[in-house]
Order: structure tokens, then sequence, then C-alpha cells
């Protein structure tokens, strides 16, 4: 077992020596990797039945028999690491320095801490200057609150997301759209729902260019399934999450109601974009999914709704918020927004 682990091993070391880019790995890994796992698996299911289910060895066999799927992730995509280690020694400096941590001032200074930690962490692992990249983003928030219709993406980049929901009729939606029609707040990522057919994928990402990363094959294989993908934005970091048109009447009468409208507002060009009554009862879903513990998404529809008031179609909402099963978490919206519309 540990030398076909060590061929693993010397693939990966293969991959690193050549520099070769993802989609390259990953197509190495399915030459010289692949081949390997089966012999391993092999190894895994003659052994267990040798072992005792209840000894040491049973259960870690069983563990791995368990996992395998996980442990064999990286093998589709070329820009996973085979291991852990990265995250390992990342964590390394957090533990040998715990103690002090004991000492934040308050459960809220922990947080902030973590929340510096893991930037000036990820600069680090893109050799960006972590000072320089913090004080850029403190200069940039602060410009961005007098000017809440303009966001950090660059203006090619928005002409870019724009014409790939004119081309590929995609939608705007949710984290983007709930900024244009609320009130604005910083995001790390846009979102996109898509009807892409497996035979515009090449099209999808030759339109993405070398700005993105992108994928093609698990892009396809995920159209396939109607399962989300994303695509990276090298350059800014930026990501964008894409979701498949689900085969529900919500979901196809939500995508049959997008309209067309600057990005960002209001001189940008001109995009697809989910309507508001759509972006709440989707924020409502994510807020029920995620237990009513992010006040985020909450937060969304009640803006979008204050910037709304008295031009909602109502009974649209109230119709298709029985049939997503929201319609509790639509009354108390509303009844929210019309408090802080009308605080009299």
């Amino acid at each position: 077992m540990l030398a076909l682990i060590g061929e693993l091993y010397a693939v990966e070391t293969e991959a690193r020596d050549l520099k070769v880019p993802p989609k390259l790995r990953r197509d190495l890994r399915l030459l010289k990797t692949v081949p390997i796992l089966e012999r391993i698996e092999a190894w895994l299911n003659a052994r267990v039945l040798d072992a005792l289910p209840k000894s040491p060895l049973g259960q870690a066999l069983t563990y791995a028999r368990n996992q395998w799927a996980a442990l064999t992730r990286f093998v589709d995509d070329g820009i996973l690491e085979a291991d852990n280690n990265l995250g390992e020694n990342a964590l390394r400096p957090i533990c040998l320095g715990r103690k002090n941590y004991l000492f934040v001032g308050s459960d809220a200074g922990g947080r902030r801490a973590a929340i510096l930690y893991s930037l000036v962490r990820t600069c680090e692992r893109h050799d960006l200057n972590a000072w320089e990249y913090l004080r850029f983003r403190s200069h940039a928030r602060q410009h961005s609150s007098r000017q809440p219709n303009r966001r950090f993406t660059a203006p090619p980049l928005e002409a870019r997301l724009c014409k790939l929901t004119v081309l590929l009729r995609h939608v705007l939606g949710r984290t983007v759209t709930s900024d244009g029609y609320g009130i604005y707040r910083t995001t790390a990522d846009v979102d996109i729902v898509a009807d892409i057919p497996p035979g515009k994928v090449k099209a999808f990402v030759h339109l993405l260019g070398d700005e993105f990363y992108a994928d093609d094959l698990a892009i396809l294989s995920a159209v396939r399934a109607k399962r989300s993908f994303n695509v990276i934005n090298i350059s800014l970091g930026l990501k964008v999450d894409v979701f498949a048109v689900k085969d529900s009447a919500y979901s196809r009468i939500e995508f049959s109601r997008r309209v067309r409208l600057p990005f960002p507002p209001p001189n940008g060009p001109a995009a697809w974009v989910a309507s508001p009554e759509d972006i709440i009862l989707n924020k409502l879903q994510w807020y029920r999914l995620g237990g009513h513990v992010s006040s985020r998404p909450w937060d969304d529809v009640v803006n979008v709704m204050c910037v709304h008031y008295g031009r909602l179609d109502e009974i649209y909402l109230t119709h298709w918020a029985a049939g997503v099963k929201v319609s509790d978490l639509l009354t108390a919206a509303l009844d929210e927004a019309a408090k802080r519309t009308n605080p009299h």
C-alpha cells in the first residue's frame, strides 16, 4: 500500500516539476493516477474481507471505502491538490500561537481575528502583499460608501458578465441583483442562473477567455446533471457561481420573467437580471435552507422590499411563496418592510 501511495505522489511530483496548468494536470492524472487508484481500491476490497469489522484495521478499511468518492475527487479537477497538506501547513502557525488567543477580549474580537488571519493567509497563498491588499480594500470600501451603486468589479469584467447574459440568455441573480434592487453591500461572488445546453459549453468557456479559470469538462458534466458549477476570475479572485435552471414550475416561470437592466446601475451595460419578486423568493428559500441563522439573506429581502415598496407584484409573491413553502417568511418580511418604510 505504501508503494502504491508513493506512485500517486510520483505523478503529483511530475506535474509539479513540469509546472503544467490545471487542465493538463487533470489529463495527466486521468492517464497515470486512475490506474493506481484502481489498484488501491482492489487492495482495499480484498483486505476488508479478511479483517475483523471492529478491529482497527477493519475500521480503517471501511472508512477508506466509504470515503472513496471524496478521496478520489482530485482526479477530476486539476486545480485540486491530492491531499490537504497545504491546509494543514496553513493552520500550523495558528496552532503554535493558540495560547495567545485566549485573550482576544471577546467573542467578537475572536471572529475579527479569524477573518484577518484568513485574509492574510490567503494573500500569502497568492503571493500578495497582505498590508497593501488590506489597505486597498479599506480604501475601496470607503469610496463605495460614497457611491453606493458602484461595485468593486472592474468595468471590463462587468461588461464580460453582461455579454454572457445577453449571448447565452443567463440571468444575473441573487447576490448581484439584491444589491442592484436593494441597498448596497459588498460581496465576494456573483451568481448567475443559466440555461446552457451541452452544445454551448465550449462557446461559454471561449467567451470567458483567459481572465477566468474554467474547466470545460467539469462544466459539461455539471450542465448534463443540472448541477451548479463555478468559474473564477483569476486577477480579481472573484468567483462566479452558475446555477442551472431547475426542472420545476417555479424555476421556469422565474427564468421567463427576467428583465434587461443596466449592470451596475444606473449607467452600466445592459444585462439580464432576475425580477425583484424572484430575488425575494430565492432569498427567502436560502434563508429557510440555512436554518434562519444568517441574517444576510433576510436583510437583503427586506431591503429590496423597502426600495420597491408599493411596486411589488404581491399576487405573484403570495402565489409562489406558497408554492416554494415560504409564505410565513414572506408575511413577516412584508411586515418588517412596512414598519421600516412607514415607521409611524
